[in-house]
């Protein structure tokens, strides 16, 4: 035994009683020393390499502090450490000193969270000293392979999940020999499958597309290991289990979830203990699947035996589980009518978070929201804006340190929309353009994102000015939002389209009815370039918005043009047995016929008026919402007798829409009276001894 083979065995003796600084320096200075013998009596050739090699060896110390975020317990387990244990002689007696000093250099590294340092470690590993051989006689292939499974935990809690999944297929198929010779191997290849399902779970990006490949790993992981192991009743088959609880609960599979959970804390029980960390994470899991599938008697339950166990153990790195179990709680509480006792749960939340944690950390804020959103459904609105106006000074900070305007939006959106409630519309108008002006001020932040937030937040001050009839500035602040909208998706976006629905609206309020019809125009030319079936409705909409603004401007014979053509695509819809809003058509004749009414061709105008009616009365409209529109169309074939002369059937509609008006709407409805007022006139000359009775 060499001196460089005993100084390794004593750095495994360090990373063992975690010892992992000493064992980093021990590691360093062997590896100096040994590559600096190798630069001296080398040859000319593998120089370069062994020089590269110890500029990395030589790295400075790890930091005393490090500021990798951990994940909690409820979404992450250990079992992914299957290889990270250091190795020694015993591998095989032909591996280089130097192999095995790396790779338990780069062990002790990722025990202290260098995880940068380790994957490069790990690559000179496995790309230089160690490159795969062309036979099944590869002594440093149980090495190397180990190499993969370590750099890939280390890229996953870097939150390069993809990268640890290409390291985790590349173990896979370097493992195939493996497997044949031991059974060893093929439960670790089940630990890879394992880590490739916990990538795509954890990550970001994660959609039900990652969720269906995390559950199909963790389905075949489970597999090998039952196929192996003859069922699933050790640990490691825990971890799984719960991780595919876990994946189907991200996947709203709450049922399946929860099976899983519990098939897992069975095992847990029993191979851990009822009190363990690992078999408490289990139980809040589950507490969340019971409460998401409206259990909230067992959810209650678990969630407190979880905090039984967190607070038997008093261990720090339950704290972060614990916040989670309280948000639990007060849903819980929340859900059952207690809502005193929610808001006091969460509020313990928040005072667990604070400890852990600095008071603009963005748990804090989360849970801010959480009280704030209660309160909100408490009727608590002045208790719901102050908790949302503190979540938002945490944002703004993180906002400054993160460059992401997400969380803020959310926030701000939260917060107008209570304040609107609340009536205090300038309060929310104010909020909003601090928001802009926070967006606007970071140049290098401006994205697609940023770019997103400000149209969204223009939209939300407009509606507040609307609110306030100031129509002037709500329709500048909507116009500014289109601009961006249309800068980002075009001209046919369905956002861009609802907006300049919006602003011609705002138009008409102004009386502003030539540039109603400008917008409206616009409006209809970008649907018209839309030919799909949902579309169709949507055209007829617009076109009677645009007939009715080009009346108010005195355009009637466009307009006529625009009501005719929504009829058309109205009863295009009809034929084809496309849902429909079914009083549309109705209304589109009744427009058309007041058409004919303004030119004094009330033969026509009664004509439509009369296809209105039926209309109504052939698809059960006539006793439907709004009765009042039913009245308003008798009126109008009332008065369009009386204008060609007919008084019998003048009266007759006069007293249909009387009537109607009577059963459904005010005695002192201006529509009533008016037709009151004509009526009698027309009275004594159709009945003269009922003519008091008008």
């Amino acid at each position: 035994m060499n001196q460089y083979t005993t100084r390794n065995t004593e750095a495994i003796e360090l990373i063992e009683t975690g010892r992992n600084r000493d064992a980093v320096s021990k590691l360093q200075s062997s590896l100096i020393e040994l590559l600096t013998k190798e630069l001296s009596t080398g040859e000319e050739s593998s120089r370069q390499k062994w020089n590269e090699f110890r500029d990395l060896v030589a790295i400075g110390s790890p930091s005393s502090s490090n500021s990798n975020k951990s994940l909690n317990s409820t979404e992450f387990d250990e079992g992914l450490n299957v290889m990270s244990a250091p190795i020694g002689i015993s591998v095989d007696r032909d591996v280089p000193p130097a192999i095995l000093l790396c790779y338990n250099l780069a062990t002790a590294l990722s025990r202290l969270q260098e995880y940068g340092h380790t994957i490069k470690l790990y690559d000179f590993l496995v790309n230089s000293m160690i490159p795969p051989q062309p036979n099944d006689t590869d002594t440093t292939l149980p090495i190397r392979v180990g190499a993969y499974m370590c750099k890939g935990i280390c890229l996953f809690r870097s939150y390069l999940f993809p990268e640890a999944i290409g390291c985790f297929k590349l173990f896979l198929s370097e493992t195939i020999i493996l497997q044949k010779k031991s059974k060893r191997w093929s439960l670790l290849s089940a630990a890879a499958i394992n880590n490739i399902g916990l990538c795509y779970l954890h990550d970001d990006k994660s959609t039900s597309k990652a969720y269906n490949c995390a559950m199909e790993c963790f389905s075949k992981s489970l597999n090998m290991r039952r196929a192996v192991l003859g069922g699933l009743n050790d640990k490691d088959s825990a971890t799984v289990l719960n991780n595919l609880g876990r994946a189907m609960f991200c996947a709203e599979k709450y049922q399946g979830s929860l099976k899983m959970y519990l098939a897992s804390l069975k095992i847990r029980e029993t191979s851990l203990s009822p009190i363990h960390l690992d078999t408490g994470a289990t139980i809040l899991n589950a507490a969340q699947a019971y409460l998401s599938l409206g259990n909230y008697i067992e959810s209650e339950r678990f969630v407190l035996r979880f905090l039984d166990i967190s607070k038997r153990r008093a261990i720090d790195n339950v704290h972060e589980d614990v916040a989670v179990a309280m948000k639990c709680l007060a849903q819980v509480y929340h859900r059952t009518h207690r809502s005193a006792l929610a808001l006091e749960t969460l509020n313990k939340a928040l005072e667990t978070v604070k400890k852990m944690h600095h008071s603009t950390h963005p748990e804090v804020a989360s849970i801010l929201n959480d009280i704030a959103t209660m309160n909100y459904e408490c009727g608590k609105f002045n208790e719901s804006i102050d908790a949302f106006k503190q979540c938002l000074e945490i944002d703004i900070k993180i906002v400054k340190q993160q460059k992401s305007f997400v969380n803020i939006s959310t926030t701000i959106s939260n917060l107008f929309h209570i304040l609107c409630k609340a009536g205090r519309f300038r309060e929310a108008v104010e909020i909003n353009l601090k928001l802009i002006d926070i967006v606007s001020s970071d140049t290098k932040a401006r994205d697609d994102i940023s770019m997103i937030v400000i149209g969204d937040t223009w939209c939300r001050i407009g509606l507040a000015y609307t609110k306030l009839n100031l129509y002037d500035k709500a329709v500048d602040c909507f116009e500014y939002a289109l601009d961006i909208r249309i800068d980002m998706f075009g001209d046919c976006d369905s956002n861009v389209i609802s907006l300049l629905r919006t602003i011609g609206d705002l138009h008409m309020r102004q009386h502003m009815y030539d540039r109603a019809v400008h917008t409206f125009t616009e409006y209809v030319d970008i649907l018209r370039v839309a030919h799909n079936k949902k579309e169709i409705g949507d055209l007829a909409n617009a076109l009677c918005l645009l007939g009715r603004a080009q009346i108010m401007a005195g355009n009637v014979e466009d307009a006529y043009t625009s009501f005719c053509e929504a009829l058309e695509k109205e009863q295009e819809k009809l034929q084809k047995g496309i849902q429909q809003n079914k009083f549309r058509i109705p209304f589109i004749m009744q427009e058309i016929g007041k058409i004919y009414m303004q030119h004094h061709d009330y033969t026509t105008a009664l004509t439509f008026f009369q296809k209105s009616l039926a209309f109504c009365k052939t698809h059960s409209l006539i006793c439907a919402s709004p009765h009042i529109d039913i009245a308003k169309l008798y009126s109008y074939i009332g008065q369009l007798y009386y204008s060609i002369g007919d008084t019998t059937e003048s009266f007759k509609f006069y007293s249909l829409a009387i009537q109607w008006n009577r059963r459904y709407g005010q005695s002192d409805d201006d529509n009533l009276l008016d037709d009151m007022h004509i009526l009698k006139k027309v009275l004594p000359t159709i009945k003269p001894d009922l003519a008091p009775a008008a």
